[in-house]
Parts: structure tokens; sequence; C-alpha cells
């Protein structure tokens, strides 16, 4: 049985342990995230905890969305044609904003009755040596990483999270959750910075913060200075240290700058509703939806 409760009835421990454990879990369903982006939510339930969708109680803000980029519903049930027909009415019910960024898992074919709109995050799979992965690298790419200028540079980790957004011509209000983010994530010991450097001045070239769970690493925010290298260097980094132990590495950030490192594209999607109130896609993304 599905049914909707409010945020103050969520059991917390039952709710992250549904996420941990679904096939299509990711971080950002946990109560611990959403709760740094929200100030509270509803949940969808079916029976104790089997599956939880997270509900919007509040038109989205363009920088909420913007972390919240994909979404329930999370199950350790298959996401079959079935259950999606009985969590859908109650999540067009109770929602309250006019975009619900679906999770990548659920079939396209179960939400025909709805506006679907698609955007792409890189995915790279992996599982693979890293000594296997690198003779992939075209010669052009390999002298980008390590060619000329490499000697001027070195890679740092464990900037402080205010270091970061510092560098970030953002709003105030997304500048904030991401500092709530990071700092719960290093708290919790999924979270970490990466970044290049000049050596000379100490500029900071490009860097980097992750969440890792044990089957992904998600880049959460990015910064470069304009050349796409130094971000590319920063993701050789992560395949050296986890290419075999992560099932992925993931980004919605700057998707075609990845693509000759062995990145794919994969879609996902956003469910509208039409009695909501909507705000601009492209410009909650900066012109990249």
């Amino acid at each position: 049985m599905f049914r909707y409760i409010p945020f103050e009835e969520i059991e917390k421990n039952k709710w992250n342990g549904t996420v941990h454990y679904a096939n299509n879990g990711n971080i950002q369903g946990y109560h611990w995230y959403l709760k740094a982006v929200l100030s509270e939510w509803g949940a969808i339930v079916e029976n104790d905890y089997e599956t939880v969708v997270p509900v919007i109680t509040e038109p989205i803000k363009p920088y909420q969305y913007r972390l919240l980029q994909e979404l329930g519903p999370y199950s350790v049930n298959l996401l079959n044609k079935e259950r999606m027909d009985k969590i859908l009415p109650l999540l067009e019910k109770h929602n309250k904003s006019a975009q619900y960024p679906i999770n990548s898992r659920v079939s396209s074919s179960h939400l025909t009755k709805y506006i679907h709109k698609a955007r792409q995050k890189s995915v790279f799979l992996g599982g693979k040596n890293y000594d296997d992965l690198s003779k992939t690298y075209s010669d052009e790419l390999l002298d980008n990483l390590y060619g000329n200028g490499f000697e001027k540079i070195k890679i740092m980790s464990g900037k402080k999270p205010e270091v970061i957004v510092e560098l970030l011509k953002e709003s105030k209000q997304y500048k904030n959750a991401l500092m709530r983010i990071m700092y719960n994530a290093m708290h919790r010991g999924v979270g970490f910075s990466n970044g290049i450097e000049d050596k000379t001045t100490g500029e900071i070239l490009a860097i980097s913060f992750f969440l890792g769970t044990p089957s992904s690493i998600s880049e959460l925010v990015s910064f470069t200075n304009g050349e796409k290298k130094y971000r590319q260097l920063i993701f050789d980094l992560i395949f050296r240290n986890n290419s075999e132990k992560a099932s992925k590495v993931e980004t919605f950030h700057n998707v075609n700058d990845l693509q000759e490192m062995g990145f794919d594209l994969e879609p996902v999607g956003d469910i509208q509703f039409k009695r909501s109130t909507f705000f601009n896609f492209k410009k909650a993304f900066g012109g990249a939806v």
C-alpha cells in the first residue's frame, strides 16, 4: 500500500535505509542531503518503507532544482508499470512544484501521461584497472594532461568549502545550500575535494567537490578557469584512486568536457505537472538544461 505522509512523520532511519539499499539509490535521496536543500518535504511510502519518494511541498526554486537533479522513487522493489501507476497520481496530487526530477532508472514508458523533459548527465562506468583505462586515452589527451605546462601546476585536496564557494559566481542561497551539503558530507566521511593550482601563484585553476558512496562518485560542484584540461586532470586522479572500486563516476556539470576520457551521456528526465508554477529551465542551469 502506498500512502502520503508529512515531513514530521518520516522515520529517518528507515528512509535512509531504503535509499541505501535501493537499486537506484543516490546520495541526493538521503535525509541529510534533502534537509540541506529543502526546509522540509513530504513523502510517498510503500508499506514499511519498501519504496520512498520525496515530495516537494512548495514551488522549487532554481537553486534548489540544481542541487536536486535526480530524486525518487527509491525502491528495493522493481519500479514496474504497476508500481509507478500507483506512485505517480499520489506524486501529482501532493507535489507542489512544476518540475520533478525523476530518477533515471524509471522507464520513460511509465511516464507517458506526463510531460517529460530530458536532460543529460555524464557517466563513466568503473570497475576497470587504471592501466587498461589510460591506454584508451588519445595522445592528444595525454599531452594535455601531462605534457606542456604540467610541471607548473600541482594537485591539491582538502580545501575548505568556504574556499570553493568563494570562487563561484552564484547566488547566496545556492552557496549556502552548497556549504550545508559539503559540511554534512565531510562530517559523514562521504565528501572530498580535489583541485589544481598554480605552483608559483597559488591560484586555483580548477576544483571539484565530490560525494562518494560504495557504488558511485558524484561531482557536486565544479569550478575551472576556463581550461577543461584541468578538470579532466581532476577526474583522471579520481580514476587512479577509484576506477576499480566505484561502479560509476557521474556529473551534471559541463557534461561534454569528459567524453574523450570515456564518459557517456545518459538521459535524465523531469516530469512536469501542468497545475504548478513553472520556472525557466535554461535560467536555472545557466543556459544548459
